[in-house]
Order: structure tokens, then C-alpha cells, then sequence
């Protein structure tokens, strides 16, 4: 029997985005908002089920975003961290037989580059690598895949390290995949971080 080869894609999309001070998923970018873009892109990729992990203020990005064709997914346990909406989109994924690999993309970072996501894909779907991530000058970014079988890593990792710790353990099972696309590195955590965000917004 074949092993699955379907990606699914995950937006972390929960957190309480205290710096920033406004829901990060709603920030506006190139006519849409951070998450609306991020879906727009995954449109375009070889990537299904969408799941969106929403936590803070869960009602109010659910009632502005244009989430057709994806999974949303309530993480009432949103304040435990990242770690904890991961677990929540795992417990969606899962069940379904043929998603073999899970695609992690941070909802504030939303100019990854659609080519970005298509070759991180295309790697895993050619690899099947446990962990398959991006570089820009050598430097790791995301979005992230993690293979069915880091799943059960992902479930016992430390709430400290998260993610990160699995992607560690792994070490030169790693896949990585050199692209050129700067936003790999660049998230917003502030209001002057959103600023260079919009200033960019043209060119993903």
C-alpha cells in the first residue's frame, strides 16, 4: 500500500498578539489581512486540508476571514502557547489517512513567497525527509513541515522548546531547501515590525 503523500498546511493563528497590540490574523496587508493573504497563497499550492488555529479572540477573526475550503479550529487552551495549537491541528490531521506531512506557517508571516511553499512541498513530497524546512543565506525559516512520523515527537515535545526541539533532534536527517525569499526570517511581533511588513507587501 502506498504511504500518504498529501500535505496539509496549519496557520497558527492563536496567539494573544500583546505586542502588536491588534489581532495579528486581522492586520492589514496588500489589500487583505494576514491571514486572508496566507490562505490566498495556499490556494495556490499543492496543499489539503487548510486547518487555521484560531485561540485570542477567536469570534472576531472567524467573522472577518474568508476561510472557504478550510478547517477552522478553536484552541480554548490558546494561552498554553504554540505548542498547544500545533496539538490542536494534529488532532485534526491525524485521522485522516492520506495527509502525510503537516506544513506550519505562523499567521505573521505572511509574505513567504507562494514559490516558497510550492518547493518546501515539492522537497518532502521527493525526500520524506522527517523535517523539511527553508533557508535564506543559511539561516532557517519557516514554513516547516514536519513528516507523519515527527507527529508523535511533536506531541511529547517540552511546552518550553516546542517545535523547535524536534526539528533539533532530527539533525542532519533535516531536509533543507535553499530559496531565495528573505520573509522566511521575518515575522511581526510589533507595530514597526507590520510597518516593514506593508512596505514589502508588493513584492511576495
Amino acid at each position: 500500500m502506498n504511504s500518504p503523500v498529501r500535505v496539509g498546511a496549519v496557520v497558527l493563528a492563536a496567539g494573544a498578539s500583546s505586542r502588536m497590540g491588534s489581532p495579528k490574523p486581522l492586520l492589514p496587508i496588500a489589500g487583505s489581512t494576514y491571514l486572508d493573504h496566507l490562505l490566498g497563497k495556499l490556494r495556490q499550492v499543492a496543499a489539503d486540508p487548510v486547518v487555521v488555529v484560531l485561540g485570542c479572540k477567536a469570534e472576531e477573526v472567524r467573522a472577518r476571514t474568508h476561510a472557504e475550503g478550510a478547517v477552522v479550529v478553536d484552541n480554548a487552551s490558546w494561552r498554553e502557547g504554540m505548542l498547544c495549537s500545533i496539538h490542536a491541528a494534529l488532532a485534526r490531521l491525524r485521522p485522516i489517512s492520506g495527509v502525510g506531512a503537516m506544513m506550519l506557517l505562523p499567521v505573521d508571516q505572511p509574505r513567504v513567497a507562494v514559490a516558497t511553499m510550492a518547493e518546501v512541498i515539492a522537497t518532502w513530497t521527493a525526500t520524506r525527509a522527517p523535517v523539511t524546512v527553508p533557508t535564506y543565506e543559511g539561516r532557517r525559516g519557516h514554513p516547516v513541515i514536519f513528516d507523519r512520523g515527527a507527529w508523535s515527537e511533536l506531541l511529547t515535545a517540552p511546552t518550553d522548546e516546542g517545535a523547535r526541539s524536534v526539528v533539533r533532534a532530527y539533525g542532519g536527517a533535516v531536509a533543507c531547501v535553499a530559496v531565495d525569499d528573505p520573509w522566511i526570517l521575518v515575522d511581526a511581533d510589533t507595530p514597526a515590525d507590520h510597518d516593514t511588513m506593508q512596505r514589502g507587501a508588493g513584492g511576495d
